[in-house]
């Protein structure tokens, strides 16, 4: 015997969304599903409608190029989606760049490590200090300026 209080998941969210705002919703999703055949293959590959407003389809690309190419068919593409999709009343298309780039191509871009100075044996080193110490004596700094100068030539070299 089925309890007539029990009610579908499909009909409790029916009662709180509006008929035509679901019907809405369905045509924008066969519209987003059928957006790479109508801008075609390859533009809709790096393209994707984002949102209607005001009648204005916006679509986002990958790069200004992509924007570009399809602003190229923009008329065709507009053609086409009032002919396929006309209870969408979309009157124009608006560009934009996508915000979110793409994983895989930051997870390629390789990391630049800074270079290393170069390597100077220890004697070497020893020897620039200690004439530099003495042509800084010689110039009549202080001697705690002389000291100061040595720690930053010290920490330099590390």
């Amino acid at each position: 015997m089925a309890d007539s209080r029990i009610k579908s998941v499909a009909d409790l969210l029916s009662s709180f969304f509006d008929k035509d705002l679901a019907r809405e919703g369905q045509q924008f999703s066969g519209f987003g599903r059928a957006w790479k055949a109508i801008a075609g293959a390859r533009l809709g590959e790096h393209s994707h409608p984002a949102d209607i407003k005001h009648g204005i389809l916006i679509v986002e690309t990958e790069h200004q190029g992509w924007t570009q190419l399809l602003q190229l068919q923009q008329d065709r593409i507009l053609e086409e989606i009032q002919r396929r999709f006309p209870d969408l009343g979309i009157r124009g298309i608006a560009w934009r760049l996508g915000n979110e780039p793409k994983v895989a191509a930051v997870a390629a871009t390789p990391r630049i490590q800074p270079a290393a100075g170069p390597i100077v044996p220890a004697a070497e080193n020893e020897a620039e200090k200690a004439r530099e110490e003495k042509a800084e004596e010689k110039r009549g700094l202080p001697p705690d300026m002389v000291a100061t100068f040595a720690r930053i030539r010290k920490n330099i070299n590390k």
